[in-house]
C-alpha cells in the first residue's frame, strides 16, 4: 500500500483522485480550501486510510508529520484553476504554483518520492498549431490578466525539472486539457459549469465573443484512468492528457440546452481578453507511454455531469 499525499484533494481533479486511489492506498489530503470543497470529501472523513490537513502548501514547514510519515507520492494539483478564480487572487495563485511547488519538491527530495505536477493547456496560450504538441513553446503575454496562472504553472514545469535533475526525483509533468465532470463548483466560471447551471435555472447562456472558438472536452473518468496509468511510470513528459476532439463554444451551449430540455436563450458578449481561440491537444506522447485513450463521448459525460448538477438542488 502506497501514501498518496494529494496536494488540492478537496477540488474538482483532486477529489476524484482521493475517491479512486483509497481503495488500495492511504491519502494525506492537503487543501486550504480557498477553491476546494469539503463536501467533495464527505464520503472521505470517516476512512481509516483517508486523512486531511487544511493547510496551504506555501507553508509546510511547520507540520512536522509530514516529515516523518513515509509518503511514496506527492500528486500536486493545488491551485485555482478557473480565470474567475485566479483573478480574484492572482498574486496567491501566482504563489501558489511556484512557492507552493518547491515546497511540495522539497518534501519529494526528503522522501524520495515520486512526484508528478499538474499543469494546464493554458501555457501554450493562443496556440497557432493543432493538434498542439508537447514541442510547441507557446504564445504567452506575461503582462496579461491571465499570466497569474500561466506563467506561474510555466514556472513551476522549470522547478520540476529542476528538481529532477539536480536531486533524481523522479518527476512527471501533466498538461491537463478542460476537463469537466461531477464535483465542479457551480460558480467557478467553467464554462460547462456556467452553462449546465444556466440552462437547468432557464437563464440565458452567455457566450464569449461569435462562440467560434473550440475547447476539447474530457470527462473526470477518463482523467483519472490517465492518471492511474502514469502514477508508476519513470517517464517526465510533459504529457497533454485531453480529449482530442475540438467541440465550438456556439455547438457546447447547444448541446446542453437540449440534453437540459432548456428553452434558455443563447446570448453573445464580448470575447475575455486573450481567450485562446482554439484549443486541441496531441497526446499521441502520452498514448505511447501508457495506451491510454479516453472513452466516455460528449453526450454521455455531459449527461452525466447534468445529473449532478440536478442532484444539489
Amino acid at each position: 500500500m502506497h501514501t498518496y499525499l494529494i496536494a488540492g484533494g478537496a477540488g474538482f481533479i483532486g477529489s476524484h483522485l482521493c475517491k479512486r486511489l483509497i481503495n488500495q492506498h492511504k491519502i494525506i489530503c492537503v487543501d486550504n480550501f480557498a477553491t476546494g470543497s469539503r463536501g467533495n470529501l464527505s464520503e472521505l472523513i470517516d476512512n481509516d486510510r483517508f486523512e486531511l490537513i487544511d493547510a496551504d502548501i506555501c507553508h509546510l514547514d511547520k507540520i512536522h508529520q509530514l516529515k516523518t510519515t513515509p509518503i511514496t507520492h506527492i500528486l500536486n494539483l493545488a491551485c485555482p484553476a478557473s480565470p474567475d478564480q485566479y483573478m480574484q487572487a492572482p498574486i496567491a495563485t501566482l504563489m501558489t504554483s511556484v512557492q507552493g511547488s518547491h515546497s511540495l519538491l522539497n518534501l519529494a527530495k526528503h522522501h524520495k518520492s515520486k512526484y508528478i505536477f499538474f499543469s494546464t493547456s493554458e501555457v501554450y496560450g493562443d496556440a497557432d498549431s493543432l493538434p498542439t504538441t508537447e514541442k510547441y513553446l507557446g504564445q504567452t503575454d506575461t503582462l496579461s490578466d491571465r499570466a497569474c496562472y500561466i506563467e506561474g504553472k510555466r514556472s513551476a514545469e522549470t522547478l520540476t525539472h529542476l528538481f529532477r535533475h539536480k536531486f533524481q526525483i523522479p518527476t512527471t509533468v501533466l498538461r491537463v486539457f478542460n476537463t469537466y465532470g461531477p464535483n465542479m463548483q457551480t460558480t467557478d466560471g467553467r464554462v460547462v459549469s456556467n452553462f449546465i447551471m444556466a440552462a437547468l435555472q432557464e437563464s440565458p447562456l452567455r457566450i464569449d465573443g461569435d462562440g467560434h472558438q473550440t475547447r476539447s472536452f474530457c470527462y473526470i473518468d477518463d482523467l483519472i484512468d490517465a492518471i492511474e496509468l502514469i502514477l508508476d511510470k519513470p517517464d517526465f513528459g510533459p504529457f497533454n492528457v485531453g480529449a482530442s476532439r475540438q467541440t465550438t463554444i456556439n455547438e457546447l451551449a447547444t448541446k446542453i440546452k437540449t440534453l437540459c430540455l432548456s428553452s434558455s436563450p443563447l446570448i453573445n458578449q464580448p470575447t475575455r481578453a486573450h481567450d485562446p481561440k482554439k484549443r486541441q491537444p496531441c497526446t499521441e506522447s502520452f498514448k505511447a507511454a501508457t495506451g491510454w485513450s479516453p472513452t466516455i463521448d460528449l453526450d454521455e459525460g455531459l449527461n452525466k455531469t447534468i445529473q449532478y448538477f440536478k442532484g444539489l438542488s
